[in-house]
């Protein structure tokens, strides 16, 4: 958050080092404003400085975190949305996570993570993100880097919406552009619209804003994360596409190529592992990606590969 902050005033305080600057200046001298603002941009390009030093060994630590997670085969599900959609509000109904919750700009920039259990008793990672604003300055896209690789690396992502807003498709279209830059030629993970605040309608033109958003907005589930409306829903189409993006298989690896056992067990859920005279069979849980990279392998290697109803 202080880095966003200390990038956005930076090239503010030119303007006003000018303007100070005619005061009390001599020919060829410098106004005791424009001298006290090249010392406060001295030191916030100083505390910029350390700031991104943090958030490099902040980024490399997360990428140790979820490769561990990986191995665990624990799936990460990123909350992300417009700013003051109910992000971190969303966090803590479902897993009493204590995060900042303020009606501010930029107000959670650091992501935080939570695990919480699926009605199918797999466990998941939660993240919460920074909130998405309309034409966000070019100097902040930085700034923001640590939130979005954890949109990059997720399993699903939750898109916040304010269903009470009456700027609810302005919100959508940002967040669809935000993503397309964000992923340009890369495929997205799935994901699922959440309209919140539900339980602030009260006119006919927010029943009208929702029933519109209802053909438009796909797949969605509708909810009060305030007032823990309907949360159990919302957590059943999270299980739902997290498990569509899986397929169960049986793979049977010749002993030359047991090395592949491991990456199994990192890449999904092993659910039986079979030790024979020619051959390990193990059956698992995989996403659909690494099935994919599984089906090549077979080819070159000569394993068995089938799929499982």
């Amino acid at each position: 958050m202080e880095l966003a902050q200390l990038e956005y005033l930076l090239p503010r305080l030119r303007g006003w080092g000018e303007a100070l600057g005619q005061l009390g200046a001599g020919i060829g001298t410098r106004g005791p404003g424009e001298t006290k603002l090249e010392m406060e941009r001295q030191a916030i390009n100083r505390r910029i400085h350390r700031i991104k030093e943090r958030l490099e060994q902040a980024a490399k630590e997360r990428k140790l975190r979820r490769k561990q997670r990986a191995r665990r085969s624990v799936p990460e599900v990123a909350i992300l949305g417009y700013t003051n959609t109910g992000k971190s509000t969303l966090l803590k109904a479902l897993c009493g996570a204590e995060t900042l919750i303020e009606d501010k700009l930029f107000a959670t920039l650091d992501p935080k993570a939570r695990r919480v259990r699926l009605p199918d008793g797999q466990e998941v990672v939660f993240i919460d993100t920074v909130g998405f604003i309309r034409q966000l300055p070019h100097q902040l896209v930085a700034a923001f880097h640590s939130t979005l690789d954890s949109v990059r690396e997720a399993d699903l992502l939750l898109n916040i919406l304010d269903a009470s807003s009456k700027s609810l498709f302005q919100q959508h279209e940002t967040i669809q552009r935000v993503l397309g830059e964000l992923f340009g030629e890369e495929p997205r993970p799935p994901m699922l619209n959440v309209l919140n605040k539900i339980d602030r309608l009260t006119a006919s033109e927010d029943f009208s804003r929702l029933e519109r958003a209802r053909l438009e907005i796909q797949p969605h589930v509708e909810i009060s994360a305030e007032q823990g409306m309907n949360l159990d829903r919302l957590l059943e189409k999270a299980t739902q596409m997290l498990d569509s993006q899986k397929e169960r298989i049986c793979l049977e690896i010749p002993y030359s190529q047991a090395g592949l056992v491991e990456k199994l067990h990192e890449w999904g859920k092993v659910h039986q592992e079979r030790y024979e005279d020619d051959k390990i069979v193990i059956e698992a849980l995989l996403e659909r990606t690494y099935v994919a990279a599984l089906e090549k392998l077979s080819q070159e290697n000569g394993l068995l590969l089938s799929r499982l109803a």
